[in-house]
């Protein structure tokens, strides 16, 4: 766990712990949108515009990770934020994630000797192209000649990706989303065991896209390539805190962003707080109050008033824990029940 530090025009700089597995949620969007924007711009080391400066107050962002200033190519960054940036990064585009993993793959296969009768085939063409041209003027000729192909190219030109579904090639438009994301991450995972430099990969609203299994499998998947794989870090920015991955061993990797900006705590200490506050002796079970934690996650540490009808354990939930970071509860905008109501619910 480590403190992330990025400047701010006006708040001089954003500060949260980060770890291997970090999720931000919170009511405060222009924040959130303010974080992945600057971690998008800091490492994909493209030189900020006139525009991207402007946001800056014309200077160019810091991010720190504890005291130590990050170079912009610490992190090989992969983005995903629109629909548009996974169709790039499973294209053969020069620096996306499939273009990256087919240049792995092509330095454990030897095709280099069917490399050289391409260029040799390219040499002859150029040879006979000249030998038809006449084109001379005192000493000068013209001519062609031609340009060796490398496995790069070969790569990003000359091939293209398939999908076979039961023995029928498809187009990779034809798949959904759960399959398109499914695929991203099991190339991603390939990926990662040949690579050795450090890789960041934040995501935002990928929970929209996908149905909420597909998520919860996800995520999975990306726990188990942070405990194998050390130099990966993964940041998820989700549409709802209701899809917070709420695994204990990450809980405090977990960031809320509303009128200020808090990790959580340790889980046991989380719950028996919970539990020492709790107005009746039938608080929930921690697995329970962890999945109450993830609901209320977008109503937490703001003054914002609570609009949107919430299970009364929530409501309890947000309260105790709003009191331990010493925070107050906004007024909550939400109709009791009637005896009558109740009694034709439970009967």
């Amino acid at each position: 766990m480590k403190q992330i530090k990025i400047s701010h025009p006006v708040n001089e700089y954003i500060t949260f712990n980060s770890g291997s597995f970090t999720q931000i949620v919170g009511n405060n969007k222009e924040i959130k949108d303010y974080i992945f924007r600057s971690i998008n711009w800091y490492f994909t080391g493209k030189k900020y515009s006139e525009i991207d400066l402007s946001l800056f107050q014309q200077k160019e962002p810091e991010i720190r990770e504890g005291d130590v200033l990050l170079s912009r190519s610490d992190y090989h960054l992969i983005s995903l934020q629109y629909s548009g940036d996974l169709i790039e990064q499973m294209s053969y585009k020069k620096g996306s994630l499939a273009y990256e993993y087919l240049k792995e793959i092509s330095e454990n296969v030897d095709f280099m000797s069917e490399l050289e009768k391409i260029n040799h085939s390219l040499t002859r063409i150029a040879t006979l192209l000249n030998q038809k041209m006449n084109i001379k003027n005192n000493h000068l000729v013209y001519g062609v000649d031609n340009i060796d192909l490398t496995s790069q190219h070969i790569i990003s030109k000359y091939l293209l990706p398939t999908y076979l579904f039961e023995n029928l090639s498809i187009s990779y438009e034809m798949l959904n989303n759960d399959l398109s994301y499914q695929l991203f991450f099991d190339m991603l995972e390939s990926y990662l065991s040949f690579k050795t430099g450090k890789l960041l990969l934040i995501c935002q609203g990928v929970d929209s896209k996908v149905s909420f299994r597909n998520y919860q499998e996800i995520c999975q998947q990306i726990k188990r390539m942070c405990q194998k794989f050390p130099y990966f870090k993964v940041i998820l920015f989700p549409s709802s805190s209701a899809y917070t991955d709420m695994d204990p061993k990450y809980l405090e990797s977990v960031v809320v962003v509303a009128d200020a900006i808090e990790n959580f705590f340790e889980a046991d200490f989380m719950y028996e707080r919970y539990k020492r506050n709790y107005p009746t002796n039938y608080p929930m079970s921690q697995n329970e109050f962890l999945h109450s934690l993830a609901r209320i996650g977008d109503n937490l540490f703001s003054s914002k008033e609570i609009i949107e009808s919430m299970a009364f354990q929530d409501l309890i939930s947000l309260k105790i824990i709003n009191q331990l970071y010493h925070y107050s509860t906004p007024k909550i905008n939400q109709m009791m029940p009637s005896k009558m109501e109740l009694a034709y619910l439970f009967s």
